[in-house]
């Protein structure tokens, strides 16, 4: 991707565009394309300001993907933190059902019991361990179809 035109370059199209020249014109004397003179025109009108926009896309938190669960669990856990869930599922003897991280992590524990938060706990658990939900929630084989 390439650089932006500096800043004085900017503010000498816009003089001569103002001081009478047509946007092609000053486009033609100061070597940049007509669409540029064009843009940086209409910029300087609708915000007074020559200068570049921010290059790139925005950046994304890296916990985006797990913000539903996440908000989910911390609201009814209020003194857990996802640290102390990874850490229980990544132990040298790791939880491997509900009621071992319960039990390494108080997860499940706060004022609603789980009632908010225990399907987030369980999918986080899931993915972690590859087995599926229902077993890990103690429902015994899991029927599908």
């Amino acid at each position: 991707m390439g650089r932006p035109y500096s800043e004085d370059l900017r503010e000498r199209i816009v003089e001569a565009v103002e001081g009478g020249s047509s946007r092609r014109g000053a486009a033609e004397v100061f070597g940049v394309s007509p669409s540029c003179a064009v843009k940086l025109h209409r910029r300087w009108r609708e915000t007074g300001s020559v200068s570049p926009a921010r290059l790139g896309a925005p950046k994304r938190c890296k916990l985006d993907p797990e913000t539903e669960w996440l908000l989910a669990l911390v609201k009814a856990e209020a003194d857990i933190t996802l640290g102390e869930i990874r850490a229980a599922l990544s132990a040298t003897v790791p939880a491997r059902t509900v009621d071992g991280l319960r039990r390494r992590t108080r997860v499940l524990q706060g004022r609603c019991q789980g009632f908010n938060c225990h399907g987030a706990v369980v999918a986080q658990l899931a993915a972690h361990t590859g087995e599926e939900a229902g077993r890990l929630m103690g429902m015994g084989e899991v029927v599908s179809g």
